[in-house]
């Protein structure tokens, strides 16, 4: 026979409204129904079944505290809403042995028809297996020892690193002041070869203008005096014979003094030194083929200030420039400026010819490049500037500047 408690508790579970009754079947919660003083079950869920691993008939009608679950604190707050209907919450441990080592329960009462509670619901909010607990935490004191172990040979590898950076920066830095040493060396280097091909340039200069005066002022005398006296021997001969030797003696001497005279021009040019550099200059232009048109202009006196060693220089650049346009260039038209001021000397030679790639003369070679970079070097030797425009077919402009006087560059 069915004690009243168990009675109340199937009478509680037929009533439970069919929300209520919905909601449990449903939910993926464990729950369950119990009426009574004793907390008789009366309904459970499928998830609270298998919490529990039991079937629904071994739980429906025996008291909640035979369910498997260690009820002590449950059973106190479930007797508790029982008596005042206010919901609450429990949590507890676990029965020793059981996979289910903690749970949370929420419990609240189910009205009567006369408002008072008629019975209780349980829910388990929460619930954690050992298993998993256990595996959860050998997984992480298994990633804790990996990332321990990996973290110590992270900093073992740092410091190795760290160690290799310093060695490397301190070889590196050795060898950038190695390099600076060497590019400050090669500079100086550099600077005193170009100031020695220069200065060998005016050396040889001034010994083929000590050449010229020689042959001027002795040797051309010299012979000039010889046909002086030849011609006037030549008034005493009688003989036809003697008339026809001393005339062609005459003539030998008269072509020596020609091929002198000739090789003083290429020592070193009488115009420049009797004329000066803008009448050199402008005899240059005059001396290029008649296919080549020339535009020639000068602005300034040209006359005091300009150190010899600058016209000089000066002079021989035009000279290798025009050259150039006469021999490489295949222009049709040249301009020449020269311009003098108190700042300086000016030289401009611009031709419509078939130009060049500058990028050679970063690296001349026996293809080309040597003159204009020994063109440069000679006007940086005297602190002057130069700029140099071409391109392929595009013809070629060459400016160059240089101070009156000699301020050499002598960073050596």
């Amino acid at each position: 026979m069915m004690s009243p408690e168990t009675k109340t508790s199937e009478a509680l579970t037929q009533n439970l409204p069919t929300l209520y009754r919905d909601l449990i079947a449903h939910s993926p919660l464990p729950m369950a129904a119990a009426g009574g003083k004793n907390h008789i079950v009366g309904y459970v869920n499928p998830a609270f079944c298998n919490l529990v691993g039991k079937k629904r008939e071994d739980l429906i009608g025996h008291p909640f505290s035979e369910t498997g679950q260690k009820t002590d604190n449950c059973i106190v707050t479930m007797d508790r809403v029982y008596r005042t209907g206010k919901a609450e919450t429990c949590e507890e441990q676990g029965i020793s042995g059981s996979p289910i080592r903690h749970r949370f329960h929420a419990v609240w009462a189910i009205p009567g028809h006369d408002g008072r509670p008629a019975g209780i619901i349980i829910q388990l909010t929460g619930s954690v297996r050992l298993s998993i607990i256990n595996q959860q935490l050998a997984a992480m004191n298994q990633q804790l020892m990996v990332s321990a172990v990996r973290q110590h040979e992270m900093l073992e590898e740092k410091e190795r690193l760290n160690s290799a950076l310093q060695v490397e920066i301190a070889e590196r830095k050795q060898t950038e002041e190695a390099l600076q040493k060497l590019n400050e060396n090669l500079i100086r280097n550099r600077d005193a070869l170009r100031n020695l091909a220069t200065e060998l340039v005016l050396v040889e200069e001034r010994e083929r203008k000590k050449v010229s005066v020689i042959l001027h002022d002795e040797v051309a005398q010299s012979m000039a005096a010889a046909r002086l006296r030849i011609n006037m021997l030549n008034t005493f001969i009688e003989r036809e014979d003697a008339r026809h030797i001393a005339k062609e003696a005459l003539d030998l001497i008269a072509t020596s003094i020609q091929q002198t005279r000739d090789l003083m021009s290429d020592l070193a040019n009488p115009v420049l030194y009797d004329l000066g550099l803008k009448v050199a200059v402008q005899r240059l232009t005059e001396m290029l083929a008649d296919d080549i048109a020339v535009d020639f202009s000068s602005r300034g006196k040209f006359e005091m200030g300009i150190d010899v060693d600058v016209k000089v220089t000066l002079y021989q650049i035009a000279k290798e420039l025009l050259k150039n346009v006469e021999k490489h260039s295949n222009a049709k038209k040249v301009t020449v400026r020269l311009t003098e001021d108190n700042s300086g000397v000016g030289l401009l030679v611009s031709d419509d010819g078939r130009g060049f790639d500058v990028s050679i003369l970063r690296s001349p070679d026996k293809e080309g490049g040597f003159g204009l970079f020994s063109i440069r070097e000679r006007v940086s030797y005297f602190n002057g500037a130069i700029a140099i425009q071409s391109e392929p077919c595009k013809g070629t402009t060459v400016k160059i500047e240089i101070p009156k006087e000699r301020h050499v560059n002598d960073k050596i």
